[in-house]
């Protein structure tokens, strides 16, 4: 449902960009014939790459429409079918620790009255800051996955003539620290691409990470030849539908799942997670009824 930048506006932070690097003045010709290193080097720092307004836009030929006016119409999907999904740990390559009122505080900010509705301080609680932070991270893999879901089952709404498949990758891979960093973001690319070298400086990988690349990178092979990762060398990872709401978990053992905590005294965290999202996306109104 997102909404990329005009390219209007990428001329104007362009344009600002070549100012504040002291190359206003010069014509596309003599832009192009700089070096790389006069954008990016060994001093560059991350900010200048990531808050610049790089990035896509609408330029009215690779990018005519805004996602949002695609996957909102009935069969924007043109039949094609559809795989996405998460890390266990999409947040945890770098954080910062933050207190249990930090925690507590950021969650009033973002469920607003869901808050109290479901009794948030009872549903989360964290032994001391590492357990916040540590919470907060899982909150966020949990609701993102349940997002992915619930947007899996309106694109199948909409979208007779195509499958969609949702997953959530949750295999940690070894070493530094795998307990806190967990399947952070990036860590499955080992998997889908079965690329675990035996290089110096490797992690400790196991049969049971060699045995996940394998069932891992089967899935994408299937999906990118057939449009549908099943096949005989893998277990069954069925759509995600409006009647069939599930996602795969990639961990230590691949499973179907529908929710994190259903059948434990935690079930109404996913019915508060499954809520803000509704609320949070007015396009996903129907299926709450």
């Amino acid at each position: 449902f997102g909404t990329i930048t005009p390219i209007e506006s990428k001329y104007e932070s362009c344009a600002a960009y070549l100012e504040e690097k002291g190359y206003g003045d010069m014509t596309l010709e003599q832009l192009r014939e700089l070096p790389t290193s006069a954008f990016i080097n060994e001093t560059t720092e991350k900010p200048e790459i990531y808050s610049k307004g790089f990035g896509a836009c609408l330029d009215g030929y690779v990018l005519p429409v805004n996602p949002v006016d695609v996957f909102t119409q009935e069969g924007g999907l043109n039949g094609v079918n559809v795989m996405f999904g998460n890390n266990s740990g999409d947040g945890n390559d770098t954080f910062s620790v933050i207190t249990k009122d930090e925690f507590y505080e950021g969650a009033k900010n973002t469920y607003g009255d869901l808050y109290e509705a479901y009794d948030f301080e009872s549903l989360y609680v964290p032994s001391d800051d590492l357990g916040a932070t540590m919470i907060n991270l899982e909150l966020q893999s949990q609701q993102r996955t349940t997002q992915n879901t619930l947007v899996a089952q309106y694109l199948s709404k909409l979208n007779k003539d195509s499958n969609v498949y949702v997953f959530l990758f949750s295999h940690a891979a070894p070493g530094r620290e795998a307990e806190i960093r967990k399947a952070w973001h990036s860590a499955d690319l080992w998997y889908w691409f079965d690329s675990m070298r035996d290089i110096p400086q490797q992690r400790d990988w196991t049969a049971l990470d060699y045995a996940i690349g394998d069932m891992s990178s089967q899935y994408w092979v299937n999906f990118a030849a057939y449009g549908n990762p099943n096949g005989p060398e893998v277990p069954y990872w069925p759509t995600t539908t409006a009647d069939n709401p599930v996602f795969m978990d990639l961990n230590d053992e691949f499973a179907v799942r529908t929710d994190f905590y259903s059948g434990t005294y935690k079930a109404d965290r996913d019915n508060m997670m499954r809520d803000y999202v509704l609320n949070r996306y007015s396009q996903l109104s129907d299926l709450s009824e």
